[in-house]
């Protein structure tokens, strides 16, 4: 759960929250948002590396941009770098109420909410 607004300029975002496991909880930012999330060239990057069901609701990520190499095989995206959603049965991600603006570039896996998914993600007022 969020508390508070989050202004990242001058940081770069180099380490996903979860960037040795799938994310599989809910994160709530309460209306909050983001600001200035710049994203670095790691394998899966975005504020979660990756999502294995679960939910991201009532959040603003803004003013994102993502600085990857022209060659890179990273897979990016503003909020889910990877989305893994396959077997059990409901194991879907949903996004409900996300807003996102930004520029997020790259040549492989590329996305703003999810840069590469493997089943079903839901999107609810986003």
């Amino acid at each position: 759960m969020q508390t508070a607004d989050i202004d990242l300029e001058g940081q770069v975002w180099v380490k996903p929250i979860n960037e040795d496991a799938n994310f599989c909880g809910n994160y709530d930012g309460q209306g909050h948002k983001i600001e200035n999330f710049v994203l670095s060239d790691v394998t899966y990057a975005g504020l979660f590396g990756g999502m294995k069901g679960g939910s991201v609701k009532n959040l603003q990520i803004l003013n994102a941009s993502g600085p990857v190499e022209p060659d890179s095989t990273v897979s990016i995206a503003t909020c889910v770098g990877f989305g893994d959603v396959e077997p059990p049965a409901g194991n879907s991600v949903l996004f409900e109420n996300v807003t996102l603006s930004g520029t997020i570039a790259g040549t492989h896996n590329v996305g703003g909410f999810t840069a590469w998914t493997a089943g079903s993600v839901t999107f609810l007022n986003c």
